[in-house]
């Protein structure tokens, strides 16, 4: 006669599980212990590759900042040619640095310097392109700087939209209230007297401690005089 089964207690079925899993996982391991060696060897591998493209990245970084500054005193030197194959040089060779986006604004500002607007446009709206979430400040400036180069080429509405573009781009910088006065001396050069007028008074308002408020308010009284000879011709 068979005799009963005893109930095994809670206790026991956990034992027996964890010897059972034991088990399968030694016959699992002596099966694929060439898999882990890949894998271990793959996981090495993979964290060599991460420091050496840190180590690349840092090497990049050095380089390109000591081009830039190679540039820039090229720049001061008045050796501009010279500068920009530097600078063009950096943007090509090390585009991914912060050295390269520097360099991109730095390009388009000795373009303008030399006269040469559509190469400063290009320069300008090519860091707008690729970086303009990077820093509001110089996000600004590249806006502006292209704005500068419209003006000098006569564009006086389009220079005056983008003027009022940087100087929302950064409203909190250093630079916005100059920003708005160059566009109000734009729709002035455009004999728009109403809208230079409001920019003038924006600038008053906003920025009531601007260095450029004394600017500003003969700037807005020579509108205003402009105005009036305006309305009087019209009547």
């Amino acid at each position: 006669m068979l005799k009963p089964r005893r109930k095994l207690k809670k206790r026991q079925i956990k034992e027996d599980k964890l010897v059972t899993a034991y088990f399968k996982a030694q016959d699992w391991l002596r099966e694929n212990t060439r898999l882990l060696g890949y894998i271990g060897i793959g996981i090495v591998a993979v964290a060599l590759i991460v420091v050496l493209v840190m180590r690349s990245e840092r090497s990049a970084e050095d380089k390109a900042s000591v081009e830039l500054a190679r540039a820039e005193l090229l720049v001061d030197q008045g050796k501009n040619e010279d500068a920009i194959a530097v600078l063009e040089s950096l943007v090509d060779r090390y585009g991914g640095t912060s050295a390269a986006r520097l360099a991109l604004l730095d390009l388009a500002d000795t373009y303008y310097q030399q006269g040469e607007f559509d190469l400063a446009i290009k320069y300008f709206d090519q860091y707008l392109k690729k970086h303009s979430g990077y820093d509001p400040l110089l996000t600004a400036s590249a806006i502006a700087g292209k704005a500068s180069c419209l003006e000098a080429k006569g564009q006086y509405e389009e220079a005056a939209k983008l003027f009022i573009q940087a100087a929302e781009k950064d409203p909190e910088g250093f630079n916005a209230p100059e920003y708005l006065m160059n566009a109000a001396f734009c729709y002035e050069r455009l004999q728009r007297w109403d809208e230079a007028e409001k920019l003038y008074k924006r600038i008053l308002d906003e920025y009531p401690k601007s260095p450029v408020r004394n600017d500003v308010e003969m700037a807005l009284a020579r509108v205003e005089v402009e105005k009036a000879k305006s309305a009087t011709s019209q009547g």
